[in-house]
C-alpha cells in the first residue's frame, strides 16, 4: 500500500427549503481521491513464496481514482420536532471506473517441484536436492526451471497483466428514523 501521492477532496452542503421552518434539510456531499499506484513485485512459489528480484521491480500500478456521491434528507417532526426521518442515496464509483488495483506478479505458470528441477544425477533424494538448490542458489534453479525449452508451458504469459480492478458502481439506499 505504498503511495506516495495521495489527494483527496470532501464537499458538503445544505440545503434548506424553508427560511423559517428548519425541519427539512437536504445534504449533497461528494468525496474524490487520486493516489499514485502500488508497486508490484515478482514472486515465485519454491516450497513457499519470496522476492524474485527486489521490491517494485515490475512497476507500480495505474494511478488510482475514485469519487462517491451522497444525497440525504432529512424531515423532523413530533413535539419540539424531536423524531426526524432521513433518506439517504449513496453512488460509490459514481463514474464507475474500473482502475487496475493488482497485475500478475508470478513469472511460472506452475510451481516447481524436486521432481520437475533439473538436477545432477547425484542428487537422489530430497534432503539433498534441497541443500543442491539452497548450495547453488535457488533463484539460478528456478529461472533454468522456468527457461526449459521442453516445457514452455511453465513460463506465465500474463505476467505484467492486470488481474485485480476497483468494484464498479454501486447504490445504497437507506431510511434512517432518530428518536
Amino acid at each position: 500500500t505504498d503511495r506516495p501521492h495521495v489527494f483527496n477532496l470532501y464537499g458538503s452542503y445544505d440545503f434548506h427549503w424553508f427560511e423559517k421552518v428548519k425541519n427539512n434539510v437536504t445534504t449533497f456531499g461528494l468525496f474524490t481521491t487520486a493516489q499514485s499506484g502500488t508497486p508490484q513485485t515478482s514472486f515465485y512459489s519454491f516450497y513457499a513464496a519470496a522476492v524474485l528480484e527486489r521490491r517494485g521491480n515490475l512497476g507500480r500500478t495505474p494511478v488510482f481514482t475514485n469519487t462517491d456521491f451522497y444525497v440525504s434528507h432529512r424531515v423532523r417532526f413530533g413535539g419540539s420536532e424531536r423524531y426526524a426521518l432521513n433518506f439517504d442515496f449513496n453512488v460509490l464509483n459514481i463514474f464507475n471506473e474500473a482502475n487496475v488495483l493488482s497485475i500478475v506478479t508470478d513469472p511460472g505458470a506452475i510451481n516447481p517441484s524436486i521432481a520437475t528441477l533439473k538436477l545432477p544425477a547425484s542428487v537422489t533424494d530430497e534432503p539433498k536436492a534441497l541443500n543442491y538448490i539452497l548450495t547453488n542458489g535457488i533463484l539460478s534453479n528456478y529461472q533454468a526451471f522456468l527457461n526449459d525449452a521442453t516445457a514452455p508451458q511453465r513460463k506465465q504469459t500474463a505476467l505484467g497483466l492486470a488481474n485485480g480492478f476497483q468494484g464498479g458502481r454501486q447504490i445504497r439506499l437507506g431510511l434512517r428514523f432518530t428518536f
